[in-house]
């Protein structure tokens, strides 16, 4: 059983004065200890580790003593720069909500909710976690983030690029677990107008939000994500399991995120920090003065991960090789996306649990 023991011993890692393994300084953030007496678990096999704290976003790896191997898996963005993947409108005639993937490549895709795509006739985002089998084609679920936008084409200009960010939490989450098309666009409207100010994309896409004007913010940003990257990276040469990050802004949790191995998380994480820098920028411009400085409460960061557990489950049909279950409560949803693997009936690849 991983217990407060390993948590201990992370802590441990975490008063070497933000260094890593190698004697490296940490770029930035502030290393938060464990409060004694914390029940710091997820469940027997899953724990959160001390957090980093970067102005007002706060991040807790998640470690765990029972990674799953379930093989080797590649990204949407690493499967078509390798020239294996294409996602496009559907050949049958554009439909917002759906989209075709094709994966010619040896290894399976894993693609998480919220993955953002550049192209086609407008910007999408991927609807929901789902594994593609190799040499495989599928329909995928996905949600429009540029509403004013709807370009006629054929051929290449009806094709998407997997972009290196997910989307914002109000966005993703109005998605993955609301269905909720308006709320969507709701959610871009809000992000695009705290993000970019009087100069809003005249196509109103998401992405604008993820691509400032100045270069200070961009270096900030970067900086912010380098400094949480770090803190995972600390870890993985400590010697421990990684598996997943829950984070809070201004001391309010957002979303807590688990993969069955950390390999899997490893190609994910990216993706994820980029976005969280970016939420927790948006939210301190419309915070007060001390937003930055408040702390979540780690047991309200537990809480988040039981709060739909009273929700009844549903099984959501999706057309890659997995299967979705999906909890959706009055104030969070949680999903698990599973695999048919050796020796169990079905193994979960992934978890979330994210406020609404």
């Amino acid at each position: 059983m991983l217990g407060l023991s390993v948590v201990a011993a992370l802590n441990a890692c975490s008063d070497r004065g933000g260094r890593g393994g190698d004697g490296a300084p940490d770029p930035a953030g502030v290393d938060a200890r464990i409060p004694a007496g914390v029940d710091a678990r997820i469940d027997d096999h899953r724990s959160f580790a001390p957090s980093i704290v970067v102005a007002a976003l706060e991040v807790w790896p998640i470690v765990t003593d029972a990674p799953l191997d379930l093989g080797e898996f590649t990204t949407l963005q690493e499967a078509q720069a390798a020239g294996l993947a294409t996602i496009r409108e559907r050949e049958d005639g554009a439909d917002v909500r759906t989209l075709e993937l094709e994966n010619r490549g040896d290894l399976p895709l894993l693609l998480c909710a919220g993955t953002l795509l550049r192209g086609g006739q407008q910007d999408r985002q991927i609807g929901q976690d789902l594994v593609v089998a190799a040499h495989s084609k599928v329909d995928v679920d996905a949600f429009c983030v540029e509403p004013d936008r709807w370009s006629e084409g054929t051929g290449p200009a009806t094709s998407f690029e997997a972009q290196p960010c997910v989307a914002v939490e109000a966005v993703r989450a109005s998605a993955q677990y609301g269905r909720d098309q308006a709320a969507v666009w709701e959610g871009v409207g809000r992000a695009n107008a705290v993000a970019c100010g009087e100069n809003l994309p005249p196509t109103g896409t998401l992405l604008a939000t993820f691509d400032p004007d100045d270069e200070i913010t961009q270096q900030r940003r970067e900086e912010r994500a380098r400094a949480v990257l770090f803190r995972f990276d600390q870890l993985r040469r400590d010697g421990a399991a990684v598996v997943g990050f829950a984070y809070a802004i201004g001391g309010a949790p957002v979303s807590v995120r688990t993969f069955a191995h950390p390999r899997l998380l490893e190609s994910q994480l990216p993706a994820f920090v980029t976005t969280m820098c970016i939420e927790a920028d948006l939210a301190a411009a419309n915070g007060d003065a001390d937003f930055a400085a408040r702390r979540a409460d780690l047991a309200a960061v537990v809480a988040l991960v039981h709060e739909s557990d009273s929700a009844g489950e549903e099984i959501v049909k999706t057309t890659g090789s997995s299967e979705l279950r999906v909890r959706r409560g009055d104030r969070s949803g949680s999903s698990k996306c599973l695999l048919p693997a050796l020796g169990f009936s079905l193994a979960t690849i992934t978890e979330d649990w994210t406020r609404r």
